[in-house]
């Protein structure tokens, strides 16, 4: 249940809009602002606070006073909080995604389903207890539904081009590097007078998969033979000077490591080292460039839709302002 909205304001403050009444705006008498074609009323407001005042007391801290710095912090933030909500608004019914009442009804419908087995009583009382009304929950709800409906929108939006990504496999060629390679087998004991017996049986033509499966301490290993790719740089240098060094089905004499000692063989010739050609590796680069480019999407999709409505399209009403404009200008400007 998304009850208490402004618990992200309180989180992270986005962008603040000047103090003072943009150009060609007017706010309805008693209103708190007016943001393009709507208008936030006190009540919405008043919705903000009682969440933000649910928000301290699980906090377990006090909520301040009224006139204090503090109080007006949250309140500022409060009518922040509900421009944003009346641009996305704005902006997702300009977009073709708005939030239309059936979608809203639908979205507390399942709410109440998931959350309250279906009944209203327990929803209203849920609500009540957060301090709200019905309809500032409601305005919550769809000020949110609205936000996560242009976030989809914008970075579904949002592509990477085969330049882009062509460009990245140039300036990274190393990361898709891969080290020369070798598939052998190895029987692994603790003491080299086994270790030696070993070899000398496998010498004799004993069974390698036979000795692996009943002497060998290398539990990764054990259950496939005793096989395993060698990746250069993956095992430790003892073992990889044979492993490279062997002829192709070679058994080698016992090797130490810190782990024990190895009997190694041979299976296949070495892979060399390659680089993945870009066709090969474009997918991959694609999916890995789209996260970082759809969060510049929908950055510069709110740096713009921002510095739209602060030209002459909020207006404040009497006693009422935030620094919205100033500070979404600002961050638009570091971005």
């Amino acid at each position: 249940m998304r009850i208490g909205a402004l618990l992200i304001v309180l989180a992270v403050v986005l962008a603040g809009c000047g103090s003072s009444s943009s150009g060609h705006a007017s706010a309805p008498k008693g209103s708190v602002v007016q943001v393009g074609k709507q208008t936030v009323t006190v009540d919405e407001l008043n919705g903000m606070l009682a969440s933000a005042k649910q928000y301290y007391a699980s906090q377990k801290k006090q909520f301040p006073k009224a006139g204090t710095k503090a109080y007006n912090t949250v309140h500022n933030q409060a009518v922040e909080f509900l421009i944003q909500g009346a641009i996305f608004q704005q902006e997702a019914d300009r977009m073709g995604v708005g939030i239309t009442d059936k979608k809203l009804d639908s979205t507390i419908a399942t709410m109440k389903q998931q959350n309250f087995g279906g009944s209203e009583k327990k929803l209203d009382a849920a609500i009540a207890q957060q301090g709200l009304t019905k309809e500032q929950f409601r305005t919550q709800e769809r000020i949110q539904l609205a936000e996560q409906a242009l976030q989809t929108k914008v970075a579904n939006g949002a592509q990477v081009s085969d330049a882009q990504a062509k460009a990245y496999w140039e300036k990274h060629k190393g990361d898709y590097k891969s080290p020369a390679s070798r598939t052998v087998r190895h029987i692994l004991v603790a003491k080299k007078s086994l270790a030696d017996n070993l070899y000398a049986r496998l010498k004799s033509g004993a069974s390698f998969t036979k000795l692996v499966s009943k002497y060998s301490t290398d539990t990764g290993s054990k259950s496939t033979g005793g096989k395993l790719t060698d990746t250069k740089g993956s095992f430790v240098p003892e073992f990889e000077k044979v492993a490279f060094a062997l002829k192709t089905n070679e058994i080698s004499k016992p090797v130490h490591s810190q782990y024990g000692w190895h009997i190694i063989q041979a299976l296949g010739p070495i892979q060399p080292a390659k680089v993945e050609s870009y066709a090969q590796a474009s997918s991959t680069i694609k999916q890995a460039l789209l996260g970082p480019a759809q969060q510049k999407a929908l950055q510069t999709f709110t740096n713009t839709a921002y510095a739209s409505f602060c030209k002459g399209q909020i207006a404040y009403g009497a006693g009422y302002h935030s620094t919205f404009c100033a500070d979404a200008k600002k961050a638009a400007a570091k971005s």
